[in-house]
């Protein structure tokens, strides 16, 4: 639902991932479990994120994928902004990281109950045990059925 997510609000505001950076921070890098071993204070394009998360399931690209969109989440909202083009180079900057999650994680909530997974609820961004993570293997049936139609999801996934 991550990459979903990001890829889904990229598309909307017709920006390409290769122009969008994130700034890798302390939480995001010392965040538990698999981890693409992103180090903090590096600055990283949201497309190298897309593969961190994919292929060695990194938690920590989760994280900061989930602050930089769940900034631009916050700014969006704060601004009432139509879906219009976002800047063409843009770094998200390092603060309000516990918002910024929040914020996306609201999203992929409101993602799951859009695309009809009724029996799931997201309290994370990554996969990391989390008791009030719920889903069943029809909704993540369903979110994967979804995902596929997105060209740079399917090419992430089948490298």
């Amino acid at each position: 639902m991550t990459l979903y997510v990001v890829i889904k609000f990229l598309s909307k505001f017709k920006t390409d991932p290769f122009r969008l950076y994130c700034y890798v921070n302390k939480v995001a890098a010392t965040t538990i479990g698999t981890s693409a071993c992103l180090q903090e204070g590096t600055i990283v394009s949201v497309q190298d994120l897309y593969y961190a998360l994919m292929l060695p399931s990194g938690n920590d690209a989760a994280v900061v994928l989930g602050e930089c969109i769940g900034t631009l989440l916050i700014y969006k909202d704060l601004n009432t902004l139509k879906p219009k083009k976002l800047p063409e180079l843009m770094i998200v900057p390092k603060d309000k990281s516990e918002e910024s999650i929040t914020r996306f994680i609201k999203e992929m909530n409101r993602t799951a109950n859009s695309i009809g997974m009724e029996m799931t609820y997201f309290a994370s961004v990554h996969g990391l045990m989390n008791n009030r993570n719920i889903s069943t293997a029809s909704d993540i049936g369903l979110l994967s059925s979804k995902a596929y139609f997105q060209l740079i999801f399917r090419t992430v996934v089948k490298t």
